[in-house]
Order: structure tokens, then C-alpha cells, then sequence
């Protein structure tokens, strides 16, 4: 398969959840924002060969613990949360299709 674009990734995360990919890089925290980052994130380990500090680059400048922080977050809201499964599986699904 093609490889995935992170910035896809992000403008795919930011329409689903109805922020813009400025935003996700802003230093914003309200609660949509965290969870759409925490998305993003998971989805970039997903489908991407990004690191840590790559992902927390990304995301505006993020630390690589933060990043970390949020992908076990949604790891952890995955075995808890099927809305959020099914969130992250329909997206998943949407960025292995080819363009």
C-alpha cells in the first residue's frame, strides 16, 4: 500500500472532528482539540513510520512524551470506548484507501 501522509492524517482527523490542522498544532487543550490530537497521534503510529519527536514536531512543536501521553490515552480509551473504536476505524479505513 501507498505510504500515508502524515498531513493527511491531520486534515482527515480535523474534518472528522471538526477543528482545522492549524488548530491541532495550536497550543490549545480544550477537550475536542486533546482528543482529536490523541487521534492523530495514534493514527500516525498506525500508518506512518514517524517517531515520537516526529509526531510531537508535527503537532506543533509537542514534546516526544506528549505524544507518547496521547497515543497510550487513546490505546487505553480504544479497550473502553467503543464509539471511539469505531471513530478510529472508520478513520483508519479512510486513509488506507488510495486517493
Amino acid at each position: 500500500p501507498p505510504a500515508v501522509l502524515p498531513e493527511r492524517v491531520l486534515d482527515l482527523a480535523a474534518t472528522h472532528f471538526g477543528v482545522t490542522a492549524r488548530a491541532l498544532r495550536s497550543p490549545n487543550r480544550s477537550a475536542q482539540l486533546v482528543q482529536a490530537r490523541q487521534a492523530v497521534v495514534f493514527l500516525l503510529r498506525q500508518h506512518t513510520q514517524l517517531s515520537y519527536p516526529e509526531i510531537g514536531s508535527l503537532l506543533g512543536g509537542r514534546s516526544h512524551s506528549t505524544a507518547l501521553y496521547s497515543h497510550k490515552r487513546a490505546k487505553l480509551r480504544l479497550q473502553q470506548n467503543l464509539d471511539w473504536r469505531q471513530t478510529l476505524r472508520n478513520l483508519s479505513t479512510q486513509l488506507e484507501r488510495p486517493l
